[in-house]
């Protein structure tokens, strides 16, 4: 019983993390105008592994929060829960307010969460942690396609 219901915990915050794809006004015209550099993967791409990401945030995230008491599962909720505002905002900055220097602030913010959240959650089951290390590269990785969206437009 209790795999199942940490499955669909699972699912309920993934579906989560789609809704600002869902209701956010998203100008992909305007996106498509931007110079981009190089090493900018198609935005099809970007989409799929962005909910590869969030699968492994609502894993790891049940999976913590499941865990018997530990001192520092309420640090990790309250971390999750502020990634979590990092990450919905992000695209409403973008392709709504088409602010791509605000959009990097906010991947730096989400970056820092992400870092913090492999620290606290290593504490609490080293395990578990290695996956934010795959989370924290490709919040990384967004953050460098950022700074050349910056420099080219």
């Amino acid at each position: 019983l209790m795999k199942k219901n940490n499955f669909i915990f699972s699912v309920i915050i993934f579906l989560l993390h789609l809704i600002p794809l869902l209701f956010a006004p998203i100008d992909i015209s305007w996106y498509e105008k931007l110079s981009k550099p190089l090493f900018m993967p198609p935005l099809i791409i970007i989409f799929i592994i962005w909910c590869i990401v969030f699968m492994i945030i609502s894993f790891l995230s049940t999976n913590i929060i499941s865990l018997r008491n530990h001192e520092s599962k309420r640090f990790f909720i309250i971390l999750i829960i502020l990634n979590y505002f990092f990450i919905q905002f992000y695209p409403y900055i973008m392709f709504s307010l088409k602010d791509i220097f605000l959009g990097f602030v906010n991947l730096l913010l989400m970056l820092l969460t992400v870092f913090m959240l492999y620290i606290v959650s290593s504490k609490i089951n080293q395990k578990l942690s290695i996956y934010m290390i795959i989370v924290m590269l490709w919040v990384l990785f967004n953050a460098f396609l950022q700074c050349g969206l910056l420099k080219y437009n």
